[in-house]
């Protein structure tokens, strides 16, 4: 089941990552901070497991290689930052989508109220129709960000945040599998399998056989024109400079903020959609119940 995301949870999940980290850093063995021995490279995963700490695909595969290559502590505390980077990102979406999720509530709250008073059942039937077209609409266009739709792509605002969050997959399991001591041509093909856009996934394969051809990193990425220029230019600076690692990262964080702040932009343009349509529902609802009661009014007057 996909749980929603939460900044809370992210940040327990950082808690009990540095815990480890640090308990592992002042000396004690895997098996006295309860982690099961023959379970071997799993180990620690199993361990965040029991802990209440959901792993996923890209993690268990970063914390796996880096309990083999022995730096499994410094990827410990990565993750955990990693996780209280995300927290905030999500905190900034929403916050971005507190506005029109409240004007949707209270559309619903007028909608309920006026069928108490006039009980026009129809009403809020008809605004919960459009709440779930709503929701229906927007998981289509999700879906065709997601498989790289053309037409969805040259959508505002929504075809930029698709773009550059089709990157964070890549960047994210290509920084972890790097920094535990994967060596790059090992790391490289791993992180292109992890990108779920198809588009960027079929320029990056191409950019993995020119990285396997022993051709530098920046070089191959020039096959992929949907990576996003400041991500090429992190990265030739970190090739140029022998710090790679720190590049990688530096892109991570920056592609992150960019979706964040993309996505709240997204969430305040629904909000001034939503509220456009609930100011329109509004008014037609005062008139609606103007009209009736004038009507009722005249009505009565008339029949004495």
């Amino acid at each position: 089941m996909t749980r929603i995301p939460s900044p809370a949870r992210e940040e327990r999940a950082a808690l009990q990552l540095d815990d480890l980290a640090s308990a592992l850093d002042a000396g004690l063995t895997p098996e006295q901070i309860g982690a099961h021995a023959a379970l071997g490279d799993h180990a620690i995963v199993d361990l965040l497991h029991r802990r209440g700490v959901a792993i996923d695909t890209t993690e268990t595969r970063i914390l796996t290689a880096a309990w083999q290559s022995g730096r499994i502590a410094p990827a410990l505390k990565a993750r955990a930052e990693r996780r209280r980077q995300r927290a905030a990102n999500l905190r900034v979406v929403f916050a971005g989508l507190r506005y029109p999720l409240l004007l949707l509530i209270v559309s619903l709250f007028s909608a309920t109220l006026t069928w108490f008073l006039t009980k026009a059942w129809w009403l809020p039937v008809s605004v919960a129709a459009v709440l779930v077209v709503g929701a229906l609409a927007l998981r289509s266009i999700h879906a065709a960000l997601s498989s790289g739709d053309s037409l969805a792509a040259r959508l505002p605002v929504l075809g930029s945040l698709a773009r550059q969050r089709a990157e964070l997959p890549y960047l994210e399991m290509l920084h972890g599998l790097y920094a535990s001591g994967v060596p790059l041509l090992a790391a490289h093909p791993q992180a292109v399998a992890a990108v779920a856009h198809p588009g960027l996934r079929a320029e990056l394969q191409s950019a993995d056989a020119c990285l396997q051809s022993n051709r530098p990193l920046v070089e191959a990425l020039r096959a992929a024109p949907l990576l996003s220029t400041e991500t090429k230019d992190l990265v030739a600076t970190g090739e140029r400079t022998g710090n790679l690692e720190e590049a990688l990262e530096r892109a991570l964080r920056r592609r992150s903020d960019v979706v964040a702040r993309d996505a709240a932009t997204a969430a305040r343009w629904g909000g001034a959609i939503a509220y456009g349509l609930v100011a329109i529902f509004v008014a037609w609802l005062c008139l609606s119940i103007l009209s009736e009661t004038v009507g009722k009014a005249y009505g009565g007057g008339l029949r004495r």
